[in-house]
């Protein structure tokens, strides 16, 4: 006997779990039913250790118990795992990256292992899985790797008693300069689902920007494949801009899973796929389809393409979470039609990561030509860091929070304030810590020794440090930090080579928040430590930060540096540093691409320059400021607040 199961014209005929076509943690109906082609979360940055690459990474199988034995995590064999880029904004893929899976039991065992799995090779692991890696263009299709192995599921010390040494094993260097992995990871994606979908009941109370959340997949696992690819492989011309404002400089990026249509359940209790392969998730920007678009919609959203989604417009203009946060917290939100939300989520912010004459879809769009930043903001953008999202997405970025805030309208002049700028679900950061190498996702949680819902590592802090930067001018070296959480201290300590250096106490906010700089100019140039310390109210000192900096002429190159003060109302001062005597341009934009100042000189001299920017009839809200000179071109973000 024989039942089949198929799925026409995207609507599921008979209800099965094989036959889903949604994405991200259970966001959708159909999807809930079908976890292994659940497409959760996808990220894209430039490598941090390697910025002429960038790291491409797309999770599935959400919330995965540790101790799911025996039938422990692996992808489906008669799934294709693809990663999408489009290198002209026309929200069609011109590159592919497709993993096809294919498991091997070596053996006949009741068990997943019957020994400590040592290696990839280990003849005590009975169920192995392997993959091919294909790359997809306009040329055709290109095998760059076949017979690739996975890690095993992080069972437990006796089963997998070195899993970090299986992981690394299994990050495979191919030609070209690529890397590649595949298989179980911690989920990196950190947000209380708990308070969130109990009708936005913040914890411990709104606006929720003071810890005291619940990590809802805190303590659980994911399936992830990720790609580490030179730059040059992916844009449009083949180069490695340096230009923000090149036309090559932006990348659209999602991911997908897809499978044949039609499942037939045999009697004899196998399973086999027939029929022509359709698409079951995709997922670009966080969130869109779990807060954005309606119940009755998701599915059709996961099983379309993304240069359709011109089709769910309305839902981005108009979206119902504005007016629950409304309803809810009573904070006032913009009007509609919110074309704020449309540049955040869908077309990118002129500007930043717009691409020219671009469509409007739901991709992340990278701007590769920004480098990674030395101090990662969490709020990215919005938090003055425009190397985070949404410029593309980087694992520690917390989207959560920033989707709460952009929804309830940060980016638009008179909501900027609290407590629309304060929004959060409490829950800063992820329960792992991430890699300092590819693929830079957290070592998996194993089934002996895991609890669910498990917290940041570090636990709440004095002082959240948001970032701190060291920028040298000259013979000056200019420090600036910013911070959250420091009602609990006096305030800030600098030193220099272990010597104090500034004032005895730099005074903490008095709003718990706040942005500082300082400026130190050095005896000679040379190699400096820096270190930051927090001052509490007992008189004791804790080290916050260190950073080295090597002063030394420019040698040629454009050095910009964070305007000051910043935020402000009025006037800044923008400065930087020519290595050579040149032209130089200064433009400032907002959000939406309109050009707010320009200022340019016909020639300056090499070394140092400051311009005061005035800017008290602008509304309050992000700005981004470029300076252009014939040696390169630099961009920061500004906020102005009223």
């Amino acid at each position: 006997m024989k039942l089949i199961l198929s799925m026409v014209a995207g609507v599921a005929l008979l209800g099965a779990a094989q036959m889903a076509h949604a994405s991200s943690h259970r966001e959708a109906p159909a999807i809930s039913k079908d976890p292994s082609v659940d497409n959760t979360d996808v990220y894209a940055f430039v490598s941090p250790d390697n910025p002429t690459t960038v790291t491409l990474i797309a999770n599935y199988s959400p919330a995965q118990d540790p101790a799911g034995g025996p039938n422990f995590y692996k992808f489906d064999d008669d799934a294709l795992y693809q990663i999408h880029i489009d290198n002209d904004g026309d929200c069609v893929p011109d590159i592919t990256y497709q993993f096809d899976f294919n498991s091997v039991a070596t053996q006949d065992h009741t068990l997943y292992n019957i020994g400590p799995i040592t290696s990839l090779n280990d003849t005590d692991w009975i169920l192995r899985q392997f993959y091919s890696l294909d790359r997809i263009d306009a040329g055709g299709t290109t095998n760059l790797g076949t017979s690739l192995p996975t890690p095993p599921s992080n069972i437990g010390p006796v089963s997998t008693p070195n899993y970090e040494a299986l992981a690394t094993a299994a990050v495979q260097s191919l030609p070209g300069g690529l890397l590649s992995f595949a298989g179980q990871r911690d989920d990196p994606f950190f947000v209380d689902l708990g308070s969130i979908f109990d009708l936005l009941t913040i914890r411990p109370g709104a606006p929720g920007n003071a810890g005291g959340g619940i990590d809802g997949l805190g303590g659980f696992n994911c399936q992830t494949i990720a790609i580490q690819v030179p730059i040059a492989d992916l844009t449009s011309d083949g180069s490695t801009p340096t230009d923000p404002a090149s036309a090559a400089a932006v990348l659209g990026v999602w991911a997908s899973a897809n499978r044949p249509e039609t499942l037939t359940l045999n009697g004899d209790g196998t399973q086999t796929y027939s029929g022509p392969v359709v698409q079951y998730s995709r997922l670009g920007m966080p969130l869109v389809n779990e807060v954005v678009i309606p119940l009755g919609q998701k599915d059709a959203f996961n099983r379309s393409n993304p240069v359709d989604d011109g089709q769910f417009l309305s839902f981005v203009t108009d979206p119902e979470l504005a007016g629950l946060l409304n309803a809810i917290y009573g904070v006032s939100v913009p009007s509609a039609p919110r074309n704020d939300l449309v540049s955040v989520f869908l077309t990118g912010v002129s500007g930043l990561n717009q691409p020219v004459n671009g469509t409007a879809c739901e991709a992340l769009r990278l701007n590769v030509a920004i480098p990674p930043a030395s101090w990662e903001d969490p709020l990215g953008v919005i938090g003055g860091d425009v190397a985070g999202f949404p410029n593309g997405r980087r694992l520690g970025d917390d989207v959560v929070d920033i989707a709460l805030r952009v929804v309830a309208g940060v980016l638009v002049p008179g909501f900027d304030g609290p407590p629309n700028s304060q929004l959060g679900d409490g829950v800063d950061c992820n329960d792992r810590a991430f890699l300092s190498a590819f693929p830079y996702v957290g070592t998996p949680h194993n089934g002996y020794s895991h609890s669910g819902h498990e917290l940041c590592p570090s636990g709440p802090v004095p002082v959240r440090l948001l970032s701190f930067e060291l920028e040298a001018v000259e013979n000056e070296v200019r420090l600036d930090w910013r911070t959250a959480d420091e009602s609990a201290i006096l305030g800030f300590r600098m030193e220099r080579n272990s010597a104090s250096v500034g004032p005895n106490l730099i005074p903490a906010s008095s709003t718990g928040s706040g942005d500082y700089s300082f400026t130190d100019e050095v005896p000679t140039r040379g190699k400096y430590r820096y270190t930051l310390l927090e001052v509490h109210r007992d008189g004791t000192e804790h080290v916050l930060a260190q950073r080295d900096i090597d002063v030394r002429p420019v040698a040629g190159g454009l050095v910009l540096s964070q305007n000051a003060p910043n935020p402000f109302f009025g006037s800044s001062t923008v400065s930087f540093q020519l290595g050579t005597a040149g032209s130089a341009s200064l433009s400032v934009f907002d959000v939406q691409g309109k050009m707010r100042h320009q200022k340019e000189w016909a020639h300056l001299e090499e070394g140092r320059h400051d311009y005061v920017l005035e800017a008290s009839e602008w509304p309050s809200g992000v700005y981004f400021y470029r300076v252009k000179t014939d040696s390169g071109v630099k961009t920061r973000s500004m906020r102005v607040v009223k």
